[in-house]
């Protein structure tokens, strides 16, 4: 089971200055700033999944680098795979791009696969509605892999079902399976518990020759593993470990998840708040009678004693009356002292085998800005695809 890692512009300084909280003075992001799979050596995904194909700032970006290899800052055998991202224009009639378009495309671009252009059928349709959004996913696919013939091109087609309950998929792999496709793509499954996601797999694999492969579309959750693997999913792509970290999560091998302790920068503080948060936090300024001086010292403070409890050198306590207080300043109204107690005292960065938690050690607990948020990301691909590996192992 092959796992492809959905890009959303994923790039760290590679000699961001932790100390400092600076980048170096001539540093272009697109140029120097790197992606995870460049900035550890072990691997986190066997591909990159690149949606938005047709859209052209990402085309012109494509064109300007010479490949999509090049443009991701991969090997030229790197697996990419991408589709036309259906989210983008779900409000619409039909899709705005032609197949014939998109085939080129992925052709030109230098894709490894490329997947029909579909339309998602969401909740709330009617069925007359449901049904010809069906039928415009599977004539498009249709002409897909017509298209993907006659040109002679090189890269893998996959074909999407969509649908809206078991039998809709099943009809639309069926129909797929007829046109001749290798490699089926199911769309439309993201926000699917496990529960509503299990029957309309076991459908679709039913009718499925055991020579043809299957993709699920932005289903990432570790805790479906072992039930995909069971089902025999051929791969799926996400962005789910790093979008947790961004959001202040920190997971390990044994499936453990902590928070990240909070210390935005004072400076971004009004860009970073909603209007009411900003208000409740200028309130509590006002009341402690601090002042944006003030509050620069305590966030430097906050840092500092985080660097010193990683080195011994500071009691758990003491940090966490620090950080919590000055959350209290910035508008942080949740209740975090135990969460932050746990992450504190039990120190997961230090069992951490990764090149990020090796490199940076604490800092990839504390959340704050790109380079840390999107290192903690690049941390939780490790410990996804390290988990992959292993019910890969316990299968075989």
């Amino acid at each position: 089971m092959k796992f492809f890692l959905s890009n959303s512009e994923d790039l760290v300084d590679p000699h961001y200055d932790f100390v400092n909280d600076a980048h170096a003075p001539d540093r272009d992001r697109w140029r120097d700033d790197v992606f995870p799979y460049q900035l550890l050596a072990e691997p986190i995904c066997d591909g990159v999944f690149l949606s938005g194909v047709a859209n052209r700032a990402l085309g012109r970006q494509i064109e300007t680098a010479g490949s999509v290899q090049r443009h991701l800052h991969a090997p030229p055998d790197f697996p990419v795979m991408g589709d036309c991202n259906a989210f983008q224009y779900v409000e619409r009639e039909a899709p705005p791009y032609k197949t014939e378009d998109v085939v080129t495309l992925y052709q030109c671009h230098g894709y490894g696969f490329g997947a029909s252009v579909d339309h998602l059928i969401v909740a709330g349709l009617n069925e007359t509605e449901k049904e010809r959004r069906w039928n415009i996913t599977i004539e498009n696919a249709r002409k897909f892999i017509d298209a993907h013939h006659t040109g002679h091109c090189t890269f893998v087609p996959i074909g999407i079902a969509q649908g809206w309950d078991v039998i809709s998929y099943r009809r639309a792999v069926e129909r797929l399976l007829e046109f001749g496709y290798q490699y089926i793509a199911v769309g439309g499954i993201t926000r699917l518990q496990t529960r509503q996601l299990t029957p309309i797999l076991e459908e679709i694999l039913s009718v499925m020759p055991a020579n043809v492969r299957l993709h699920l579309l932005g289903v990432a959750r570790a805790a479906d593993l072992s039930l995909l693997q069971r089902l025999g999913v051929s791969s799926f792509n996400g962005s789910t470990p790093i979008k947790r970290a961004t959001m202040g999560e920190y997971w390990t091998l044994d499936d453990r998840k902590y928070e990240a302790i909070r210390i935005p920068p004072v400076s971004k503080r009004q860009q970073s708040l909603s209007p009411s948060r900003l208000r409740q936090s200028e309130e509590v300024i006002a009341a402690d009678a601090v002042s944006e001086l003030d509050m620069v010292s305590l966030e430097q403070r906050c840092l500092s004693l985080l660097w010193a409890y990683n080195q011994d050198k500071a009691s758990c306590e003491d940090v966490l009356e620090a950080v919590l207080r000055y959350n209290r300043l910035t508008g942080d109204v949740e209740d975090r002292r135990d969460s932050y107690e746990r992450t504190l005292r039990e120190r997961p960065w230090r069992a951490c085998r990764c090149d990020i938690c090796r490199a940076i050690g604490i800092q990839v607990i504390i959340f704050r800005g790109n380079d840390r948020n999107r290192r903690r990301g690049f941390h939780n691909a490790w410990v996804f695809y390290q988990r992959l590996r292993a019910a890969a192992s316990e299968s075989n």
